[in-house]
């Protein structure tokens, strides 16, 4: 009489195939999810920044393959701890899993490069309203209407040059497009001289006022819409004694500029107008 064994008796292997090949499978997957985290306006675009600056730009690669070798792995130990033919068919659909997730990946990371750089070109056409004098002819023309209108928000230097908020600025806010867009607002940042104080010496100390003003525009036509302007804090007063540098013969003190919070409020109303014309 011969002896059969089950084919469902299951037989000892050394447990590091398991564990090595979870571990791989842990650490590449993780690799994989911090990709996703790549997009800019995600709020743990710097903590992806922060973990893969370092083994950029092979981190996707490496998490990739990390990924299918702890796969290989653990259905090395699946087939030695049951059959080949169930080991085979784990490896089959492991790796078939682990080659789909990077493929949507890489097409997802393609789209995102394409929609990153629509958008900074968006940022570069509506800028100069703000830098010229002119409008942009392909943008949405303005309508009295009580829905929110596609808005950009700039910070103009003195130079002229016109610098975006873009993430600073409401989500709901941002047009997905130059003809999207309905209002441009140009936010100048300036200071004015309070007091000017002498000391002993001929030492001067000057006392600054920070204050914004906001210009919004049509972007279509450059039609100005409106005009502010928000004052910040008042500088402290001079002191009856003040420390000045080694060899300063001036030095300044300036309050604080207006948030960006206070801009935001101001033109809201224009923005997320709740009955026609605001």
């Amino acid at each position: 009489m011969t002896e059969h064994r089950p084919i469902s008796m299951r037989k000892d292997v050394n447990p590091a195939w398991f564990i090595f090949g979870w571990l791989a499978v842990v650490i590449g997957g993780y690799g994989l999810y911090l990709f996703r985290l790549r997009d800019m306006t995600s709020p743990q675009y710097e903590y992806y920044n922060s973990i893969t600056e370092l083994f950029e730009p092979n981190w996707f690669i490496g998490s990739g393959l990390m990924a299918g070798i702890g796969a290989l792995l653990f259905c090395i130990w699946v087939g030695k701890r049951f059959t080949s033919r169930v080991g085979l068919f784990f490896g089959g659909v492991t790796v078939g899993g682990v080659v789909a997730m990077m493929g949507v990946q890489l097409m997802g990371y393609d789209g995102q490069l394409k929609a990153e750089q629509a958008h900074a070109d968006m940022l570069t056409e509506l800028a100069e309203v703000c830098s010229s004098q002119n409008g942009n002819g392909t943008a949405a023309a303005y309508q009295d209407t009580t829905s929110i209108h596609p808005t950009l928000l700039y910070n103009v230097d003195t130079d002229g040059t016109a610098w975006p908020w873009d993430d600073d600025q409401p989500a709901q806010w941002i047009p997905h497009s130059v003809q999207a867009a309905e209002l441009v607002a140009c936010v100048f940042r300036r200071a004015d001289t309070v007091e000017t104080c002498l000391y002993e010496g001929d030492v001067t100390l000057t006392r600054y006022r920070q204050w914004v003003e906001i210009w919004v525009y049509t972007a279509r036509d450059r039609r100005l819409l409106t005009r502010h302007r928000i004052d910040g804090e008042m500088p402290r007063p001079c002191q009856e004694f003040e420390n000045f540098s080694v060899g300063a013969s001036t030095e300044s003190i300036t309050g604080g500029f207006p948030s960006d919070q206070q801009v935001i409020d101001l033109i809201q109303p224009m923005v997320e107008p709740t009955s026609p014309g605001g």
